[in-house]
C-alpha cells in the first residue's frame, strides 16, 4: 500500500483524490510514521464489506412473528408506564 504524510495531503489534496478515485489501490496517510487514516476509491470499498446473511433459526422467528400495527403495540406499551 503506497503511503504518504498528511503535509503531502495537504499539499496535493485534489490531485490525490483524482488519484485514488482512478486508481484500485487505498492510499495510507501518515503522520510521523504512523497511519492514521487510509483513503480509497468507492471501487475499493465493495471488497472490504462483509455479506451480512441471517441466521436459519432467526429467519425462523420473523417468519413466524406475527404481523400487526407496531404503532399501536407501542401505545399500549406506553400506557403501562
Amino acid at each position: 500500500m503506497t503511503t504518504i504524510t498528511v503535509q503531502e495531503l495537504q499539499a496535493h489534496t485534489s490531485d490525490i483524490v483524482r488519484r485514488i478515485g482512478n486508481n484500485s489501490q487505498p492510499l495510507a496517510i501518515t503522520d510521523g510514521g504512523e497511519v492514521l487514516a487510509i483513503i480509497a476509491s468507492p471501487k475499493f470499498y465493495p471488497s472490504l464489506r462483509r455479506r451480512r446473511t441471517l441466521l436459519p433459526e432467526y429467519a425462523e422467528l420473523l417468519a413466524a412473528a406475527p404481523v400487526g400495527n407496531v404503532t399501536a403495540d407501542l401505545d399500549m406499551v406506553r400506557g403501562d408506564r
